[in-house]
């Protein structure tokens, strides 16, 4: 990716890449998702290309000694389980893993009501049968 040069041109880009983000590109979520977004340029330059490539914590993930939930979309081009989730998981001890099976990047927006109730059932506390378990081979 390059820098954007003003908000006008990140506007473009987000609507131009925004669909990926989604599992149904044509869906209801997908059409919406611009509908009251405000577009910084130099947000995402700072965030996207200054910032991310040196920031890496990787090696520190085993850490991590809170519960954690980790959350992926099957069809997540921007993440994808193999780089992120996965790799989230296995690096967090006792992290619990739910895969969002008709969602890309916004399970949020795409799976509402299973976001929801797998975030109640986190923020409850423990573990609850549904919300996945160690392991390779957890789903939601």
């Amino acid at each position: 990716f390059n820098h954007v040069a003003n908000d006008e041109d990140m506007e473009e880009f987000a609507a131009a890449i925004g669909p990926l983000y989604f599992h149904d590109r044509d869906g209801e979520a997908a059409r919406h998702v611009n509908t009251d977004a405000r577009y910084s340029a130099a947000a995402y330059n700072h965030g996207f290309l200054d910032i991310h490539e040196r920031h890496n914590v990787v090696d520190r993930l085993g850490d991590i000694t809170v519960p954690t939930l980790v959350l992926c979309g099957a069809d997540d081009f921007v993440t994808p389980y193999a780089q992120g989730s996965a790799r989230l998981h296995w690096g967090i001890p006792g992290s619990k893993l739910v895969m969002f099976e008709q969602s890309a990047h916004m399970i949020f927006a795409e799976e509402q009501e299973k976001f929801l109730s797998v975030m109640r059932r986190f923020a409850g506390g423990g573990h609850r049968p549904g919300l996945g378990d160690s392991g390779p081979s957890a789903s939601g």
